[in-house]
């Protein structure tokens, strides 16, 4: 396919399309073809989710357990919380009709939209309008989903440092590999906790002034 036919399809995807043009290419240019044969499996639910994916051609089941949920075909996407969740799948993808497809890597994604945000941007809106939709029925119970259930990140850290061996600790000592922008990016965006930087010398404290009286002999009255 030429540069110009993905942005065609890209064009097409719900997910991409409040993206200008000139961002349509450059996803473009990092979405790879993916040839997809009836009978395959794309992904499983327990696979992590690393990718997005786009039917051009051919048709994919998706389902969970066994319970199909629905087939997508040419210009529809799948696994589209891929850019913005790296959990596993959570659903299966089988293709039924051998076609192609392109799949847009969560990497590239990000390395891409860490030179502009606004791609960002655009992907997340179109994301946010979806789970609103999905919660629609049951506002409250969705705002506190999980609240009291699962611990803090904050104190899976301390609990996960607190157990640490020696040797781990360590091993964790070691200057930390400086991550590029869109490795940042995507941890913030993945609520990752940042990498641990080299832990700086305590500085030392002030030497204290002395308030003795000198012990020299006493001077001489003028």
């Amino acid at each position: 396919m030429t540069p110009v036919e993905r942005v065609l399809v890209l064009q097409g995807v719900d997910l991409l399309k409040d993206v200008g043009p000139r961002h349509l290419l450059a996803l473009a240019e990092v979405a790879r073809e993916v040839e997809i044969l009836a009978g395959d499996t794309i992904y499983r639910e327990e696979d992590a989710a690393d990718a997005l994916y786009i039917a051009v051609e051919g048709r994919v089941r998706l389902s969970v357990d066994g319970n199909v949920l629905s087939e997508v075909g040419k210009g529809e996407a799948f696994g589209s919380w891929a850019l913005v969740d790296d959990s596993s799948r959570g659903q299966r993808a089988e293709c039924i009709e051998s076609g192609v497809a392109l799949a847009l890597d969560r990497d590239a994604f990000y390395e891409l939209a860490a030179a502009d945000l606004t791609v960002l941007q655009q992907v997340v809106r179109v994301l946010a309008k979806r789970l609103r939709a999905l919660v629609a029925d049951q506002p409250h119970e969705a705002r506190v989903e999980g609240e009291g259930v699962e611990k803090p990140e904050a104190v899976k850290e301390i609990e996960e440092a607190q157990a640490a061996t020696p040797e781990s600790a360590a091993e964790s000592a070691a200057p930390p590999v400086p991550p590029t922008q869109g490795e940042a990016l995507k941890a913030a965006a993945l609520g990752k906790p940042k990498s641990a930087s080299a832990a700086e010398p305590a500085a030392s404290p002030d030497t204290p002034i002395s308030t003795a009286e000198p012990t020299g002999p006493p001077r001489a009255a003028e």
